[in-house]
């Protein structure tokens, strides 16, 4: 017996899994054999590249010490936010990609304060 919601079966879904285009991508996430993972917002499954990717930035990080700014850290928010401007219909150098705006704020707050008349006890907003 098939099962059927308004016409769609178990097998006319597995037909379209089967035509999906993107489907090859599955292949590039660690995910247990079987598994329907959906949560990809939060905590999404971890991309198999990623354990290499961190592994190259630590090599990076130990041999090159600072100069491994000058290798692509220092201008990527940049780099970043012009390859995403496109995708969210803004122009190029108008997006930079960077912490949440909870830590931006605290950053900006930290400069202002460091930045005060000694004698000014308190930053107002």
């Amino acid at each position: 017996m098939s099962l059927s919601l308004n016409g769609v079966t178990l097998a006319s879904v597995r037909e379209r899994d089967q035509q999906d285009p993107l489907a090859h991508f599955k292949q590039r996430f660690a995910l247990p054999e079987g598994m329907l993972y959906l949560d990809g917002n939060s905590l999404g499954a971890q991309p198999m590249a990623a354990k290499q990717a961190v592994t190259n930035t630590l090599d990076q990080w130990r041999d090159e010490l600072i100069k491994g700014w000058n290798q692509g850290w220092f201008d990527a928010p940049e780099r970043l936010g012009n390859l995403l401007a496109p995708i969210i219909g803004a122009r190029h150098g108008e997006v930079s990609v960077t912490d949440n705006i909870t830590l931006n704020i605290f950053k900006l707050l930290g400069y202002i304060w460091q930045q005060r008349p000694a004698e000014r006890q308190a930053v107002l907003s």
